[in-house]
């Protein structure tokens, strides 16, 4: 308020005064480290976020190639915002005369272009850095997704390509997306992993045994051989929990002590495996969850597409009935062009007879650019 007053009665004083010149000469020469203060915190954030994504390569390293694109424009952004605070306001007087004004436009346009791709209206960089930081560390549960307005819904998708498996649950998440997503991922106990769901046709039996059979005792027991970083046994940890497995970790120890604590182990995971009724461990909820989404899918009509490993369209594909025939299953996985969930999604499609397009992975974003123009 004080402030205030003061501006309202001394700024008219000091303009009769003379000192005009003086208040000129104070904003221009006070503006100049202001401008280099605030252009300098701008090049420390981006500089940071530079090494905060470089930190993803070794968390997500599908995503290196797009880490060290990030990265380039992060760093070219901060050197450029320092150099901006300093080339601004001696371009009147000596970079436009020593190079033109059309070169000092084409450099001016260079500067933004650059600054634009991280900061402009798209954002695009930033936003890439904003996703790798919510999947640092995280593997994020995924219900599947139908949206309304979608005519097309992705009904099966090999989770193996993950940087694709983002991008595609990024998609469907979208607040415009006209594309829906049935494939469901549970990483925890809380999203419904280790949980059975029964099956209506299974005369009181949950899905696994259609989808699996009777498991071999060893699906209960998670060795750790290999050392691993703290964020990967914090996951062991919690999908043993979530799977009542038995969780081994070899210490320093010889190959004869960590044989008999193996063997002693896989007693124990065999007595789980009898008391869980021969289940899978994991659990037949996604199935359950996905079956649903494909429901509500084509209850909307919507297109169904599957997805499979890059040059293995076609490959793979099993009959229902023989799902738990462990031979079988055995002679389609050496040649199999889907993952293992992913076998039963089209095995319970053609069970229906239910028609889906089928892809190869490597035409996804075609697949993705292409629905995108159609929707406009």
């Amino acid at each position: 308020m004080w402030l205030f007053w003061w501006v309202l009665r001394v700024w008219p004083a000091m303009l009769k005064l003379g000192w005009t010149p003086w208040i000129g000469a104070a904003v221009a020469i006070g503006s100049w480290p202001f401008l280099i203060l605030a252009t300098g915190l701008q090049a420390w954030a981006l500089w940071a976020a530079a090494d905060e994504a470089f930190q993803f390569r070794e968390i997500r390293k599908n995503w290196e190639e797009q880490v060290d694109k990030d990265v380039f424009f992060l760093r070219c952004a901060a050197v450029l915002g320092i150099w901006d605070s300093v080339y601004m306001p001696l371009a009147e007087h000596f970079i436009v005369p020593m190079i033109g004004f059309g070169w000092y436009l084409a450099l001016d346009a260079f500067f933004m272009l650059v600054t634009m791709h991280v900061l402009g209206y798209e954002a695009d960089t930033l936003e890439d850095i904003g996703d790798m930081a919510r999947l640092q560390g995280k593997r994020i549960a995924f219900p599947g997704k139908v949206n309304p307005e979608a005519k097309d819904c992705i009904v099966s998708f090999p989770g193996k390509y993950s940087k694709e498996w983002d991008d595609a649950v990024k998609e469907a998440q979208g607040q415009s997306s006209l594309c829906s997503l049935a494939c469901v991922f549970l990483t925890d106990k809380q999203s419904g992993l280790g949980d059975h769901v029964e099956d209506p046709e299974g005369c009181g039996s949950c899905f696994c045994q259609a989808l699996y059979g009777n498991v071999d005792p060893a699906a209960y027991l998670s060795a750790v051989e290999e050392e691993l970083t703290e964020q990967e046994m914090l996951f062991k940890k919690s999908d043993a929990e979530a799977m009542g497995q038995v969780l081994l970790i070899r210490q320093a120890e010889n190959d004869a002590s960590w044989t008999a604590r193996k063997k002693e182990a896989l007693l124990k995971a065999a007595a789980k495996c009898k008391e869980n009724r021969y289940r899978a461990p994991w659990g037949c909820r996604w199935f359950a969850d996905w079956k649903e989404n494909v429901d509500k899918a084509g209850q909307q009509g919507q297109k169904f597409h599957v997805f499979y490993f890059e040059g293995k369209v076609g490959c793979g594909k099993m009959a229902w009935e023989d799902l738990k025939d462990e031979t079988k299953l055995q002679e389609v996985r050496d040649s199999t062009g889907l993952g293992k969930s992913q076998t039963a999604e089209v095995a319970w499609l053609d069970r229906l007879r239910i028609p889906y397009e089928e892809h190869d992975v490597g035409d996804f974003y075609r697949f993705i650019q292409q629905h995108q123009n159609n929707n406009r």
